[in-house]
């Protein structure tokens, strides 16, 4: 997995930064499941929600919904 260097310098919540980074390792057509994102970090999905919003705001993250 290679992660882009803007992103290393741009996101400063260290949480939202180890979410990036997982992202980045899950394989391309890998579909973002807030249930599978609590267990594996071990966190309630508020805070899932919140640094998703994060990384929307940042631009790293962009919603795109299926038909």
């Amino acid at each position: 997995t290679c992660i882009p260097t803007k992103s290393l310098q741009t996101i400063t919540d260290i949480k939202a930064l180890g979410l990036f980074v997982y992202l980045c390792s899950c394989p391309k057509n890998w579909k973002l499941n807030v249930t599978q994102l609590k267990s594996h970090f071990e966190c309630n999905k508020g805070t899932i929600y919140k640094l998703i919003n994060y990384l929307i705001d940042l631009g790293f993250i962009k919603i795109s919904y299926a038909d």
